[in-house]
């Protein structure tokens, strides 16, 4: 008999950083010589991801042994290719959740993924998000349930935003204890060192 194909992972964790980092002077997938996307990686798969992604669009890297590389055509429409090719792949791999999470996140670390997607849940209603002393961010966890009608209100750069918002289910998940959360915008070389915390998806 042929073996068993592995089981599907029940939670995806997908790193959407496919964007050409304008403002910040380059694609932040290339970060610190890799150290931001090692870490977002890190972050997903020690906080309880079974199966790791990373969305590249602008530049493209070779992934690490059992990450997925998910190309981005799109990637120039803004945060909003990724998040669909994030989607598309939860849908294809028919996955029970997605943890959406930013590259430019690097103080972002395995103990706050854990804490969402423990305090979201594991079924496939669950919509969570960190939040840092009030203010929203990253990462997002999506059940399945969601996964069609977020990806339908997808446009431009604001990706996910809008639906997120509207949800009146959606949990908030404090982190401000472990971390500030917010993405890195610019280098600090480049003049006025302006680190922006933006709601993203």
């Amino acid at each position: 008999m042929p073996p068993a194909p592995p089981p599907s992972p029940r939670r995806l964790g997908v790193v959407l950083a496919a964007g050409a980092g304008r403002r910040f002077g380059g694609p932040k997938i290339l970060a610190a010589d890799g150290a931001w996307l090692r870490g977002a990686i890190a972050a997903l798969a020690v906080g309880g991801c079974d199966a790791v992604a990373v969305c590249m669009g602008a530049a493209k890297v070779p992934p690490p042994d059992g990450v997925i590389a998910v190309p981005v055509p799109d990637w120039s429409e803004g945060m909003s290719a990724s998040t669909r090719a994030a989607l598309d792949l939860a849908l294809d791999l028919e996955v029970d959740q997605v943890m959406l999470h930013l590259v430019d996140l690097p103080d972002v670390g395995p103990e706050i993924v854990a804490r969402v997607a423990g305090r979201a849940g594991a079924g496939t209603a669950a919509l969570a998000r960190a939040a840092y002393n009030g203010h929203v961010g990253h990462p997002v966890l999506l059940g399945r349930d969601h996964f069609a009608a977020m990806r339908a209100t997808l446009t431009g750069d604001a990706g996910g935003r809008a639906y997120l918002a509207a949800a009146p289910q959606l949990l908030l998940v404090e982190c401000g204890d472990l971390a500030g959360g917010r993405d890195i915008d610019c280098m600090p070389e480049s003049g006025d060192g302006h680190i922006a915390q933006r709601p993203g998806v």
